[in-house]
């Protein structure tokens, strides 16, 4: 039922992801193999065995930061969210399901550094991974399951976060085309593409009308009750007419009002001359 408030469903929604993604994230490193070494090698050997699996703990990184930056994401949506709506388990399972499968495209990947199928395999992957968890946090915060406690504008940084994740990936996926190897490189514009996002969030609010200093301070959301934009939204109005109203003892500026023209004065009309009043 959508909007059930209860807190028993949404508990065993949230536990059971959290397990898909520690289990996810644990397989990471099984693919990880200890190599084969001759008993009785030098150093050298030993050293030449562990810089053979330079891909492999390359692989196990990048993902290990992938899938906590999803689970992260997941949990501040979560955190929000005060009431069940159960439209959200199919898109939660399809991406539990892709955080599943990464160990295999990680070790795919990590295997054949730096060939294309595997990388594009592996970006393309975690595209949908991104589209499905921009999906998921978009619907964790709406207000049918966001609790009324939930900081003004919070709900739309997350999701201004994830969309700032989906363009990363389509950004890493595009390099893997080209160089394989410098494609984790366009993770690494996520940053930027959040400080795009957040201004762009920024330039709206001023042009509806409200002051800099507030959007400055409701963007990123603050404590509940005490936001600068919900104290706003309670004061309808406020802040564009507040400083059309006049002071006590003065009185409204007349409109100014063009004079009459004088009897003598010439005026033109369509090109034409008119005759003297």
């Amino acid at each position: 039922m959508a909007g059930e408030p209860t807190e028993h469903a949404l508990e065993r929604m949230v536990f059971f992801s959290d397990a898909v993604f520690a289990i996810a994230i644990t397989l990471l490193v099984i693919e990880v193999h200890v190599p084969h070494v001759p008993h009785g090698a030098n150093d050298v050997a030993y050293l030449q065995a562990l810089a053979n699996l330079i891909p492999s703990f390359i692989g196990f990184i990048v993902s290990f930061a992938v899938i906590g930056m999803f689970w992260a994401g997941h949990h501040r949506a979560f955190a929000l969210a005060r009431r069940y709506d159960g439209g959200v388990v199919p898109w939660n399972l399809m991406l539990l399901g892709t955080i599943a499968f990464m160990p295999f495209v990680t070790a795919f990947m990590s295997a054949h550094q730096g060939a294309r199928v595997p990388a594009v395999l592996y970006w393309s992957w975690l595209l949908l991974t991104a589209a499905l968890n921009l999906k998921v946090n978009s619907f964790a915060t709406r207000p049918t399951m966001v609790g009324t406690d939930a900081p003004e504008g919070t709900p739309a940084a997350i999701r201004r976060r994830s969309r700032s994740v989906l363009l990363g990936a389509l950004l890493s996926f595009a390099i893997a085309w080209v160089m394989p190897v410098a494609a984790p490189l366009g993770m690494a514009t996520i940053p930027l593409w959040m400080r795009l996002s957040a201004r762009r969030a920024k330039g709206g609010l001023i042009k509806a009308g409200l002051p800099r200093e507030v959007v400055d301070e409701g963007v990123l959301g603050s404590s509940p009750g005490s936001h600068p934009l919900r104290q706003m939204r309670t004061l309808p109005h406020r802040a564009q007419h507040e400083d059309r109203r006049p002071q006590a003892g003065t009185h409204p500026r007349p409109a100014h009002r063009r004079p009459a023209p004088l009897p003598t004065e010439r005026r033109w009309k369509d090109g034409m001359k008119w005759q003297r009043r």
